[in-house]
């Protein structure tokens, strides 16, 4: 039997996201999702170190609770913050007794490769494999050959930002494993890069400060832009508007807005009582305090 146990963070402007998995017989199951507040990122910085470390250890102390073992190493992901893609052509002479190809030498000279200084280098991603004069997205097995050519992207994001992140988590007692950017992390879960072969996709990313849109083109990742606007704004309107806390205006846009309609129901949709009689908001209501800036 093999059984890997796993821990992923994602590090977002107002939250912790902490997910266990394991690994069994080729199936990997869900073991605990975690999210806990944590005001301390920007869409570009880390304002407030220590909002973020304690919060990763409250969301690592839950978990590993749960699973009855201390959670030491994780895998992160970042915000897509300054990404730069920088397409690359690998070859790689084929030279063991075999006479079969690798890409592990060929992505460990990719790794090598010089970015600018304000960027990091994150992930090194293989688009395309040739051996034998055969393209491939897949790579190819046991497949004999004098040369093996790879097309590879390297993923780069700010520099400080990311090595900023990375002390977060390691000043919380844990280790990092690896590291992801975020969209690239949505475009693999959803298995976004073989659909963008044929069509163009585009990955819409809304945080409470900041939105993120990136582009998918031809199996991999050429874009990606941050804004400054999020969900923060629409919330506070709806606060503002019915004097309910961050908390009830967050669920309300997220669980009950839908803005696709042309008519919107007046039944209530939420019933709730501050210091007072008993109040209602209805559907149409909640709409039309957003509708303006979205």
């Amino acid at each position: 039997m093999d059984k890997q146990i796993f821990a992923a963070v994602e590090i977002c402007d107002h939250e912790i996201r902490l997910i266990v998995g394991e690994f069994f017989n080729t199936r990997f199951n869900i073991i605990k999702t975690n999210r806990i507040d944590a005001y301390g990122l920007s869409c570009e910085a880390v304002v407030d170190q220590n909002a973020i470390v304690e919060a990763l250890k409250k969301a690592v102390d839950n978990a590993s609770k749960t699973i009855g073992a201390r959670i030491e190493r994780v895998l992160l992901c970042i915000p897509s913050y300054r990404v730069k893609c920088v397409p690359l052509k690998v070859r790689k002479h084929i030279d063991s007794i075999d006479g079969c190809c690798t890409a592990l030498d060929a992505l460990k000279r990719a790794m090598q490769t010089k970015v600018p200084n304000d960027l990091a280098l994150i992930q090194a991603v293989p688009i395309k494999y040739t051996v034998n004069g055969i393209s491939t997205r897949r790579l190819p097995i046991n497949e004999r050959c004098d040369e093996l050519v790879v097309d590879v992207d390297l993923l780069c994001a700010d520099r400080k930002f990311a090595f900023d992140l990375v002390e977060c988590v390691e000043k919380a007692g844990l280790e990092v494993m690896d590291i992801a950017l975020d969209t690239f992390a949505i475009a693999k879960e959803g298995a976004l890069f073989e659909q963008a072969i044929k069509q163009n996709i585009i990955i819409l990313k809304m945080e409470r400060l900041s939105t993120s849109l990136a582009l998918l083109q031809k199996g991999k990742l050429v874009a990606c832009d941050t804004y400054r606007f999020g969900l923060n704004k629409p919330i506070g309107q709806i606060c503002d508007k019915f004097s309910l806390s961050g908390q009830i205006g967050a669920k309300l846009l997220l669980s009950n807005v839908r803005v696709d309609l042309s008519v919107y129901s007046d039944n209530p949709i939420y019933i709730y009582a501050i210091n007072g009689p008993t109040q209602t908001i209805s559907e149409n209501q909640l709409v039309k305090c957003i509708q303006g800036d979205l």
